[in-house]
């Protein structure tokens, strides 16, 4: 996912009083997340490396925010439900678009029916 919606409202309201480090690494977790349209995996070399910062402002973060699944993958509950939902309605708009995004033009022109 190239682009998601940012509300600024929500991510102060999570962010406020955070250390300024705490802070960048929640925004380039949030980045990584929705990069990968989905839940970030458990391995701290990986996370450090692609977000560019050491794992001491990292984990505070995740174990705030994140909860870890079974499979080993950090999954942000919020982010997950916007995700699914955009992956939702992608899937619709496909179907609709392989129909033409309208219905058959020629059931929409049926002249009406004599009584």
């Amino acid at each position: 996912m190239n682009w998601y919606k940012f509300d600024i409202h929500a991510y102060q309201l999570e962010t406020y009083g955070m250390p300024d480090a705490e802070d960048l690494a929640y925004r380039r977790l949030m980045d990584r997340y929705y990069q990968e349209e989905g839940p970030l995996m458990n391995d701290a070399d990986d996370l450090c490396a692609s977000i560019g910062l050491d794992w001491d402002c990292i984990s505070p973060v995740l174990l705030k925010f994140f909860l870890l699944n079974e499979a080993d993958q950090w999954v942000h509950p919020d982010w997950q439900h916007d995700i699914e939902r955009r992956q939702e309605r992608a899937i619709k708009a496909s179907a609709a678009g392989k129909l033409g995004g309208r219905g058959n033009r020629r059931e929409l022109r049926k002249p009406a029916e004599s009584v």
